[in-house]
C-alpha cells in the first residue's frame, strides 16, 4: 500500500491542477471556453494514465484513485461542502467555477464509460480473506459433517463467507452518480432563476440584481442535457445495445449496474422533475432511463430498495410513488400523434403501450413489498393508498392497450383488497364519480378479460362498502348518475367510428355493458365469499335499474 500513499496525493493534486488551467485566463466567454477546452484535452491524458492502472493495480485501489479524482472536482464545485442542501450561488465565479468542475466530471465520465472491460470490472473476483483456500471432502449422505471437530466446522463456514472486493456495480454507480448529480445541480440553478423572476414579475418590478444572462441560463441548461444524455446513451444504451448482452441473463446482469444509483438519484430528485415540463427533453431521458430499471431491473434489487424507501426514519415511498405519477404524466407524449417526441424520433405503439405496463407492474410490486411494512403507521398508509390509487385512475384513463389496462384493473383490484375500502373512499373523494365512469367503460370493453376484471372490481367495492356501512345507496347514486354520460359517450365513439348505421347497431354497442351488469347481478354468494346474502336485494337493484 506504499504507492497509494504517493498515488492518492499526486490524483488530487492533477485534479486540482485541471481546475486552476480550467479557470485561468480572463473571464470572456471566448477565453474562459478555450481554457476550458485545453484543461479537457489534458484531462484526456490524466484518463489514460488512470485507465491503464486497471491491468496493473487492484480494482479497489484504482477505484480509490477515482473517488480522489472526483471529489477535487465536487468540492472545487461547492467549496462550503453542503452537498444536496448546498445553495447554488448565480455569481460569474461560482458559475464558471461549476461549469469548469462539471465538464471535467463529465468528460472523465466519457472516457471511462468507454472501456471495454467496463462491465467486467463491475462484478470484481469474490475475497475470501484467507488463502490458500483449503481443501475439505465433500458432502454426502454418509458423511454430513466436513469435519470431526466442530471449531472446524465454524471456521470452514466464515471461509464461505466471501464477497466481492471492491463492491459489485462500484464503478457503474460512481458514473452514474456523477452524471445525474450535475443534472440535478444544472435543473435546480435553471428553477431558483425561474422562481426568482417570476417572483420579481408578479411584484411588478423588474430584477436588477440578476447575474445570470440568457447566454449563461443556455449554457447551464445544455449541461444539464450533456450529463443526462450521457447517462442514457454512454452507461446505459451503450451496454444494453451490445451484441454480448443480449440474452435474458445478461440483458438483466446489465439492468442490475445501474438500478440502485438511478431508483436512489431519482427519488431525490422527484421535486426538481415534479417543477420541469412534462415534454422537456432532460426530464424525458430521465424517465426512461427510470422505466429501463424498473423493466429490467433484477426483482431482488428493486425490492430492497423499495423496503429502504419505506424505512420509517426515513420514509421516502410516497416520493417513489410521486415519482410513477411523474413518469406516467410524461409517457404521455410518448402516444404517436400529430408532433412528434422531442427527443429519440418518435416511439412506436409497442414501446410506449410497454411503459404503461411497467409503471402498472411496479405498482403492484409497490403493494406486495411495502404494505405490510407501512401498516403500522395508519397515516402513513391512508397517504400511500391515496397516493397509489391517484396514480392507478391516471394509468386506467390513458388510452392503452388491453394487456396493460388488465394489469392496471388487476392492481387496482389488488389495491382495493389490500388498503380496504376507507382508505379508497378517502382518496377518491370528488373523484369518486370519476372512478364511475372508468369501471363503467372498462365493463363495456369488447376484451373479455378487461371487462372480467372491471366486474371484479366493481364486485369488490360494492361488497366492500356495504360491510362497512351496511348500504349501497351512495355509490348506487354515484354510479346511475355517471351511467348516461358513459353510455352517450360509447354511443358516439361508435358513430365517429362508423359502426352505427340504426338503432340496431346503437343497441349493440352497449351490448358488453349490459352483459357486464348481468354479471354482477348474478354473482353468488355460494362461490363467492366476499358477497353478503344480504347485499343481492340491493345488488339486484342496482344492475336491474342500469340496464333499464
Amino acid at each position: 500500500d506504499n504507492h497509494m500513499q504517493i498515488l492518492v496525493p499526486l490524483v488530487e493534486t492533477i485534479a486540482l491542477g485541471l481546475m486552476r488551467e480550467a479557470m485561468s485566463g480572463r473571464s470572456a466567454i471566448a477565453n474562459s471556453d478555450q481554457m476550458l477546452t485545453k484543461a479537457l484535452s489534458n484531462s484526456t491524458c490524466v484518463l489514460d494514465f488512470l485507465i491503464g492502472l486497471f491491468s496493473l493495480l487492484h480494482p479497489s485501489q484504482v477505484a480509490t484513485l477515482l473517488l480522489a479524482y472526483f471529489n477535487i472536482l465536487e468540492e472545487c464545485e461547492d467549496p462550503t461542502n453542503k452537498g444536496r442542501h448546498a445553495v447554488e450561488s448565480t455569481d460569474k465565479s461560482h458559475l464558471r467555477r461549476s461549469k469548469c468542475a462539471r465538464q471535467i466530471r463529465l468528460h472523465a465520465v466519457e472516457r471511462l464509460a468507454a472501456m471495454p472491460t467496463f462491465s467486467r470490472l463491475n462484478f470484481p473476483l469474490k475475497f475470501t480473506g484467507s488463502y490458500p483456500r483449503k481443501k475439505v471432502s465433500s458432502s454426502s449422505w454418509t458423511n454430513q459433517r466436513t469435519s470431526d471437530n466442530p471449531e472446524e466446522d465454524g471456521l470452514q463456514r466464515d471461509r464461505e463467507k466471501v464477497e466481492r472486493f471492491p463492491q459489485a456495480f462500484w464503478l457503474s454507480e460512481l458514473l452514474m452518480n456523477q452524471c445525474l448529480s450535475v443534472c440535478k445541480s444544472s435543473c435546480k440553478m435553471i428553477i431558483m432563476e425561474a422562481n426568482k423572476q417570476a417572483k420579481a414579475t408578479k411584484l411588478g418590478r423588474r430584477r436588477e440584481d440578476s447575474s445570470l444572462l440568457r447566454d449563461d441560463l443556455l449554457r447551464i441548461e445544455s449541461l444539464a442535457f450533456h450529463s443526462i444524455l450521457c447517462a442514457y446513451e454512454l452507461l446505459i444504451k451503450r451496454q444494453a445495445m451490445d451484441s454480448r448482452f443480449q440474452t435474458i441473463a445478461s440483458s438483466t446482469r446489465v439492468a442490475a449496474l445501474f438500478t440502485r444509483a438511478v431508483l436512489q438519484q431519482s427519488v431525490d430528485a422527484v421535486t426538481l422533475l415534479a417543477r420541469i415540463d412534462p415534454n422537456q427533453k432532460v426530464r424525458i431521458i430521465w424517465l426512461l432511463c427510470l422505466l429501463y430499471i424498473l423493466q429490467e431491473g433484477p426483482d431482488a434489487i428493486i425490492r430492497g430498495e423499495l423496503r429502504r424507501f419505506c424505512n420509517p426514519k426515513n420514509n421516502r415511498i410516497n416520493e417513489f410513488v410521486h415519482l410513477l405519477k411523474l413518469a406516467s404524466v410524461t409517457c404521455q407524449h410518448f402516444i404517436p400523434g400529430d408532433e412528434s417526441l422531442p427527443v429519440l424520433g418518435g416511439l412506436s405503439n409497442e414501446m410506449t403501450q410497454e411503459a404503461f405496463n411497467c409503471l402498472s407492474a411496479s405498482a403492484i410490486l409497490l403493494i406486495d413489498e411495502c404494505f405490510d411494512v407501512v401498516s403500522e403507521d395508519e397515516d402513513e398508509l391512508e397517504k400511500l393508498g391515496g397516493s397509489l390509487f391517484d396514480v392507478l385512475l391516471h394509468l386506467l384513463t390513458t388510452p392503452q392497450s388491453s394487456v396493460t389496462l388488465l394489469r392496471t384493473l388487476g392492481g387496482s383490484a389488488h389495491a382495493l383488497d389490500k388498503f380496504g375500502v376507507l382508505i379508497f373512499l378517502k382518496s377518491a373523494g370528488n373523484q369518486l364519480q370519476h372512478w364511475g365512469r372508468i369501471v363503467l367503460t372498462m365493463m363495456n370493453s369488447t376484451e373479455l378479460s378487461v371487462r372480467s376484471m372491471a366486474v371484479d372490481f366493481l364486485v369488490s367495492l360494492l361488497c366492500g362498502i356495504y360491510q362497512e356501512s351496511g348500504s349501497i345507496e351512495t355509490i348506487s347514486l354515484c354510479i346511475l348518475s355517471v351511467l348516461p354520460e358513459v353510455v352517450a359517450r360509447e354511443i358516439a365513439l361508435c358513430s365517429v367510428s362508423g359502426l352505427i348505421k340504426s338503432m340496431e347497431n346503437a343497441e349493440s354497442s352497449l351490448w358488453p355493458l349490459r352483459r357486464a351488469l348481468a354479471d354482477v347481478e348474478d354473482t353468488n354468494p355460494l362461490d363467492d365469499d366476499r358477497v353478503d346474502p344480504q347485499l343481492l336485494p340491493s345488488l339486484t337493484t342496482l344492475c336491474r335499474a342500469s340496464q333499464a
